[in-house]
């Protein structure tokens, strides 16, 4: 006698989670933050190697030319041919008018330490008028105050920094770019707006201020390390330079 079969019972599967779910939830915007950290991370690494690296080498330019020959024209043939020399070796990036910024940068910042401070905190404040009057403070004082340089500041800020003539000017855009997180263009647009002096000989300091954040904007970790210094210093050429996804 043939055995009945017994019915079998199918358990049903749980439906999968799309992937466009879970792209658009909470991992996606962990991985998000990673990443953009690790973006900046690498951005400020490579910016303060190369701060330190052109100090360095602005001081050896500058000790080459004073132990030199006492001739108009040894100067100039001195950084044609160590310019030659660090193309053939290293590619682009060190024309002679770059070198001539790496001499400046270390006569600007001479009394200052081959080093990157570590700040006890990395929060970055906005602009207000009790901050601006004590930094103005600082800035003034024939004291250095600072030692070594900043790590929230790249090469391109201190080379614009550099071409500023008198130190208390110079000392107090740097402070005010690093604790108010600016961008070397919107440093740039602070200097050539006279903010130092305007703010000297202003009685409306506020409106002043009101008028020094405009357009201040915040660059992205790989709209800056796209940046040309950048790309020279890591020996990449622009056509292989990193697209946005």
């Amino acid at each position: 006698m043939a055995k009945k079969k017994r019915p079998s019972t199918i358990t049903a599967l749980p439906a999968e989670r799309p992937i466009k779910t879970v792209m658009q939830g909470d991992l996606m915007a962990r991985v998000a933050t990673i990443l953009d950290q690790a973006r900046t991370n690498v951005l400020r690494a490579v910016n303060s190697n190369m701060v330190i690296a052109y100090w360095l080498i602005g001081r050896e330019i500058v000790q080459a030319l004073q132990s030199g020959e006492d001739r108009a024209d040894y100067g100039s043939r001195l950084l044609a041919e160590l310019s030659e020399s660090l193309k053939r070796r290293y590619g682009r990036g060190f024309s002679v008018t770059n070198l001539k910024y790496f001499r400046l940068f270390f006569q600007a910042y001479a009394l200052r330490t081959p080093e990157i401070r570590h700040n006890a905190c990395d929060e970055l404040g906005d602009i207000d008028q009790a901050a601006v009057l004590a930094d103005l403070s600082v800035s003034l004082d024939e004291a250095e105050k600072l030692k070594g340089f900043s790590p929230n500041l790249s090469w391109s800020h201190y080379r614009s920094l550099s071409m500023v003539e008198h130190r208390a000017e110079r000392l107090f855009y740097e402070i005010e770019a690093e604790r108010c997180n600016w961008s070397q263009p919107v440093l740039e647009r602070q200097i050539h707006s006279h903010l130092f002096a305007r703010l000297l000989k202003s009685r409306d300091m506020s409106g002043v201020l009101k008028l020094a954040c405009e357009g201040q904007t915040v660059e992205r970790p790989m709209d800056v390390i796209k940046h040309p210094y950048v790309l020279d210093f890591l020996e990449i050429p622009e056509a292989h330079s990193v697209a946005r996804k």
